[in-house]
C-alpha cells in the first residue's frame, strides 16, 4: 500500500483542522495588533482563510501525490516546522514599529503593517501547517 493512501483521509483532516485553527487565531491576532479594538469581522476570515488554504493545497499537490517527494517530506519534518517558525517571525516583524509602512495623504498620516513581510509570512506558515505530517507513534513492547 502506498504511503499516500495509508491514513490519507485522517491525516488530511488533522492537517486541515490544525491549519484552520491556527490561521484563524493568527487572523484575529493580526486584526487586534493593527489597532482594531472594536471587534473581529468574521466575514474577513470566512473569505481569506479558505482562499489561503486552497492556494496552499494546490501548491502542495506534488507533496501529496508524488511518492518520492512525499516520502522525503514526511522523513524531514524539520522543514515544515522551520517554515512555520519563519512564517511567524515574518508576521511578528511586520507588526514592529520599525517595519511599519507610513502613508501620507495631505494632512493625514496612516500607519499600516508591512505587507511585504505579512503576506509571505502568512502563506509560508499556512503552507507548512497544511503540510505538517504527524510522526507515526512507535509501539514499545512491554518487557
Amino acid at each position: 500500500m502506498s504511503i499516500i493512501k495509508k491514513g490519507f483521509n485522517k491525516i488530511f483532516l488533522y492537517q486541515l483542522i490544525l491549519a484552520i485553527l491556527v490561521t484563524l487565531g493568527t487572523s484575529v491576532l493580526s486584526y487586534v495588533l493593527d489597532g482594531n479594538w472594536r471587534g473581529y469581522e468574521i466575514s474577513r476570515a470566512v473569505i481569506i482563510i479558505p482562499v489561503t488554504l486552497v492556494i496552499c493545497l494546490l501548491m502542495g499537490l506534488p507533496i501529496r501525490f508524488n511518492t518520492k517527494i512525499n516520502a522525503w517530506w514526511v522523513r524531514h519534518q524539520i522543514v515544515p516546522i522551520a517554515g512555520i517558525i519563519a512564517g511567524f517571525i515574518l508576521l511578528f516583524l511586520c507588526w514592529l514599529p520599525n517595519f511599519e509602512v507610513v502613508e501620507r495623504h495631505y494632512d493625514t498620516v496612516m500607519r499600516t503593517t508591512n505587507n511585504y513581510l505579512a503576506l509571505p509570512g502568512w502563506f509560508l506558515s499556512s503552507f507548512c501547517l497544511l503540510h505538517l505530517y504527524p510522526r507515526p507513534r512507535r509501539i514499545i513492547p512491554a518487557s
